[in-house]
């Protein structure tokens, strides 16, 4: 049994890409009931599962907190193998296609991917994503794949998502209920994250990640994550500005950690 509702989406395809160009701030598409519902019991259980040995903690240390990822969904689950499987699939890619307008393919890695948690007090200042991949650098990021799986969802909780254009200053937010995708366009002007949350104990906000990449030839400059932290201490304003210089020292000198940790996996 497939996990996505894939034939709904490829039906709709020339619809969902007149609403994803036209989404404000910036491009995106958010589609309700992505999985089987039937499925969600068994792969929230299994995450449940999984968060309590295997998962590791980002290493956004400064700009995110209490923010922990599992990249291997292969290993969480057999019904999150197959949803690994239908993201990567040629079939994915040419609807990813036919709503972004330009040919692209999830990253078969998962760098910086796979199922993400947030805990009490968790944040994740808002940002533009990295541009190039840390192996490959002749692939170019351009799309992010977001899935919420976060049941009893309420408004007091908090963790929407926040989207808001660096070029003209419009926001919008989504709130991060169970089995709700977001595709959004990964440029250096889609800024997104997530406020402060307040999630009952013992209880996280879920959501599984994959970014979409397309072949340039190698022209494009790196760019890191660059941050832009609201209502922060000024110390991490301060960083924020420096951030991308420090990044890329980094990186010339000792490599991308990011890139280590993927090789590994």
């Amino acid at each position: 049994m497939e996990t996505i509702r894939f034939e709904p989406l490829w039906d709709a395809r020339e619809a969902l890409h007149k609403q994803f160009i036209a989404a404000r701030p910036f491009p995106h598409l958010i589609i309700e009931n992505f999985l089987r519902p039937e499925l969600l019991p068994d792969i929230l259980a299994a995450i449940h599962t999984a968060s309590q040995t295997r998962v590791t903690q980002s290493k956004d240390l400064v700009f995110a907190k209490e923010k922990y990822e599992f990249p291997q969904l292969e290993d969480v689950h057999p019904l999150l193998a197959k949803l690994r499987e239908e993201l990567l699939d040629t079939r994915f890619s040419a609807w990813l296609a036919a709503l972004a307008g330009q040919e692209v393919f999830i990253d078969p890695d998962f760098v910086g991917g796979g199922v993400h948690q947030g805990g009490r007090g968790s944040y994740l200042d808002m940002h533009a994503d990295f541009n190039l991949h840390p192996i490959n650098n002749q692939w170019q990021r351009h799309l992010n794949i977001l899935l919420y799986l976060n049941p009893e969802w309420r408004p007091d909780m908090g963790g929407q998502l926040k989207l808001r254009s660096a070029e003209t200053g419009n926001e919008a937010l989504v709130e991060p209920v169970l089995n709700r995708c977001v595709i959004m366009l990964a440029q250096e002007h889609t800024l997104h994250g997530y406020a402060p949350i307040n999630f009952p104990a013992g209880t996280f906000r879920t959501s599984i990640a994959a970014y979409a990449y397309m072949h340039q030839d190698g022209s494009a400059a790196y760019r890191p994550t660059v941050w832009h932290p609201e209502n922060a201490p000024l110390h991490r304003q301060l960083l924020a500005r420096i951030s991308p210089g420090l990044v890329k020292l980094k990186n010339k000198w000792f490599g991308s950690r990011t890139a280590r940790a993927a090789r590994r996996n």
